[in-house]
């Protein structure tokens, strides 16, 4: 069964601020002379994380994106090292503490939670709950991101209000392309999310009809339907992403297949292993007498039964051949569908 694409990365909207330069007669140009020595490497990590989730969006290069968290690491690095040699400002390294602290949990966050999700991405499509856990995992590392930093910005404006430096909240191009990037990863994730679901049910379904399992069949049919109409109302939920509904569209066209796979299809296809089941028990019953000893209601019986399964055989081909074909269509388009929208969302740059 082929895997659906996903991309994947840690997104976390960072408290990002401006310095005006126009400063009150009590303010020195030392201050916010420090103040930007111990920030402006953060521009600097900024810029890596954006570039970072461009190429989860962009790139198919397993080797660009592990090249582009290194960088962001190797950033994160170098403002600590700044961080940890600057100074103390008028007596006091609460800033500089500050920026340290943040630093810090900023670069656990890239070895350690991250190197959890590594681990936790290679089982995550082994079941929806893996899944599930990992989008967890992934949430909470980006909690910690943003939780660092805005304790971060509340020491920051202490240190600029004592120093009477007056901050605007960023609006460059860099604080709304990473915005605007965490927003439709975020978007992305949710939607793959509910398609994941009765995806993976749908891959148990497959299992047990290869297994000729009926039980197993029946309850994962019903499991399915479940899924399906489920995700179906979540999805009514969802609205179009700037305008865009083509991944709601492709999400949509998944799950009323799997509806209509469980509902219509999958029924025939158990009607015809249990028959086959019926006639291969009564075939071994049959085999065991010896001919001279089989009656006529005992021949009449085998072929009522073989007949039955025959009758079938065109139709439990070509269900399987149809199902197999539409698929085969819709995952295709599934993986167009979140290719094609996050190259139009994603800012290249």
């Amino acid at each position: 069964m082929k895997h659906k694409a996903m991309v994947w990365g840690i997104l976390v909207t960072l408290l990002v601020f401006s310095l005006t330069t126009n400063l009150t007669a009590k303010s020195s140009a030392e201050a916010l002379k420090y103040l930007n020595e111990l920030t402006d490497p953060l521009d600097k990590i900024s810029a890596d994380r954006l570039s970072y989730i461009q190429a989860l969006a962009h790139s198919n290069s397993k080797q660009d994106k592990e090249a582009k968290r290194a960088a962001i690491i190797t950033s994160v690095e170098k403002a600590l090292l700044n961080a940890n040699q600057a100074t103390k400002y008028d007596g006091s390294s609460d800033l500089k503490d500050a920026v340290i602290k943040y630093l810090n949990v900023y670069y656990t966050v890239l070895r350690e939670d991250y190197g959890k999700l590594v681990d936790l991405k290679e089982a995550a499509e082994q079941s929806y709950d893996a899944m599930e856990a990992y989008m967890l995992a992934e949430k909470k590392a980006g909690e910690k991101l943003h939780e660092a930093a805005e304790k971060f910005g509340k020491e920051q404006k202490v240190f600029a209000k004592d120093n009477d430096i007056t901050l605007y909240e960023s609006k460059d191009r860099m604080s709304q392309l990473l915005k605007k990037s965490g927003e439709v990863m975020n978007y992305k994730d949710e939607l793959y999310l509910i398609d994941f679901k009765p995806y993976k049910q749908e891959y148990y379904l497959l299992q047990a009809l290869k297994d000729q399992d009926v039980k197993a069949i029946e309850q994962s049919r019903e499991t399915l339907l479940k899924y399906a109409e489920e995700g179906l109302k979540l999805l009514d939920k969802v609205v179009p992403y700037d305008g865009d509904s083509s991944l709601i569209q492709a999400c949509k066209n998944n799950l009323n297949f799997y509806k209509m796979e469980a509902k219509d299809q999958v029924p025939t296809l158990i009607e015809f292993h249990m028959k086959e089941a019926r006639f291969d028990a009564y075939k071994k019953k049959f085999n065991e007498k010896d001919p001279k000893d089989r009656t006529q209601e005992d021949v009449d019986t085998h072929n009522k039964l073989l007949g039955e399964v025959n009758t079938l055989v065109p139709t439990y081909n070509k269900i399987n051949q149809t199902l197999n074909k539409q698929r085969g269509v819709l995952i295709e388009q599934w993986n167009k569908s979140n290719k094609n929208f996050l190259s139009k969302h994603v800012p290249k740059k």
